[in-house]
Order: C-alpha cells, then sequence, then structure tokens
C-alpha cells in the first residue's frame, strides 16, 4: 500500500509546490515513521527524506529518458536519475537555501550496476543517504564512508518499499546488501552532481575523469 493517497499524488503531479504544505500535514506521521534514529537528524536531511519517499511514491519504475519536471510528471514510469531529480525539486521547494551538501552520487558496476542515490552531509551534524528508487534512506554515513567500503548498520535505515514487482524488490535486496556487507567501491564511481542544474545537463560522459568510466 502506497504511502501517500492517490489524492496527494494527484496534487504533487499537478502543482509540486503542493510539497510545503504535505509536509507540514504528515510532518508528525513521518517522523514517527523514521523511528527514534532520526530524531537528532537535522531538519533539512528530514526534509530530504520525505521528498525521496514521496518520489519513490509518485510513480513506478521503468525506462524513461525526460528530465524536464513537466515532463517527467507526466510519465508514466521513471528510472533512477528521474526518481532523483524529482526529489532534488522538490527539495528544493522544501528547503529552498539548503546550508546540508546535497549530491546527486551515480554508480556502476559493483553489486548491483549501474544506479543513482542521493547523499546529503552537514558539517558536525551528520549524513544521510536516499534511494528514491526503491524508497530507502539511510542515515549515519557519509560518502566517505559508504564509497570506501565500509559497512552501514541497520540502525538509521527505513525502507518504505511497497511496490510488489520482484525485479525491483531484488535491486533492493542487492542496495541494501551492498550497504550492510560494505560492497561500494572507489571504482563504483560514475558522477557526483552537487547542483540540480549540473545534472539536469551534464557534459558528454565521454568527458567524466571518473573512475568508472576508467574501469569500463
Amino acid at each position: 500500500m502506497s504511502y501517500f493517497p492517490a489524492v496527494v499524488h494527484g496534487a504533487i503531479i499537478a502543482n509540486p509546490d503542493a510539497i510545503r504544505n504535505i509536509y507540514a500535514a504528515y510532518m508528525e506521521r513521518f517522523m514517527a515513521d523514521l523511528g527514534p534514529d532520526f530524531s537528532s537528524e537535522p531538519e533539512e536531511h528530514i526534509r530530504l527524506a520525505f521528498a525521496s519517499v514521496m518520489a519513490y511514491d509518485l510513480k513506478p519504475y521503468g525506462n524513461c529518458t525526460v528530465i524536464d519536471l513537466s515532463q517527467m510528471l507526466a510519465s508514466p514510469v521513471w528510472d533512477c536519475d528521474n526518481y532523483v531529480a524529482v526529489t532534488w525539486h522538490l527539495f528544493n521547494r522544501l528547503v529552498p537555501q539548503p546550508t546540508t551538501r546535497f549530491m546527486a552520487v551515480g554508480w556502476d558496476h559493483g553489486p548491483f550496476g549501474n544506479h543513482a542515490q542521493i547523499i546529503a552531509e552537514k558539517a558536525g551534524y551528520g549524513s544521510l543517504l536516499a534511494d528514491p528508487t526503491i524508497g530507502l534512506v539511510q542515515r549515519g554515513f557519509g560518502f566517505n564512508w559508504i564509497a570506501s567500503g565500509k559497512p552501514c548498520s541497520a540502525a538509521g535505515r527505513k525502507e518504505f518499499l511497497w511496490r510488489p514487482d520482484p525485479a525491483l524488490r531484488s535491486f533492493r535486496d542487492k542496495v541494501v546488501g551492498a550497504l550492510v556487507e560494505g560492497e561500494y567501491r572507489p571504482s563504483q564511481l560514475l558522477y557526483i552532481f552537487d547542483s540540480l542544474e549540473k545534472f539536469g545537463s551534464p557534459p558528454p560522459m565521454t568527458t567524466w575523469p571518473t573512475p568508472a568510466l576508467i574501469y569500463r
């Protein structure tokens, strides 16, 4: 069962700015569902988690090549890049001037292949990984920790996966397994973009001086 009702989905698709009022209405329930491990997480990270769960909830997984927000909202399915982009658009509406470092991180090879996730880091306050493709949020571990192949404990991990798609659930198992077992590697890094503009209009991939391209 979806986390949000269809009327909320419709409101976001019709007007993404509605995320502000929806967050205000759901904040108390969402914090309760995240649980006590998230009680000390910065407010910006909570809002990011909320935006990522909303993005996951809106559309099923599938092949989608558009990146413009209105075109994505009109598409019947999204892939991992779309989930990240929509999360970023919603987060920007919830936090117009963030103080946390927000990064779209792309991976290739490794246990789950090509994939995009979000990592937020706020100096002195901790880190949050959001994977809106599978409705997962993981607090407590930043980019350096994850990319260096260190394991991430279950404490601070919350999942909102509800779709029964067997392929998506199998993919979820690979992502969670990589976090638990510390299976990420620097050689899997495909890109890091620190702005929505760069993520939406990147330079040609062949120009990226990243490990995952070198290791292809």
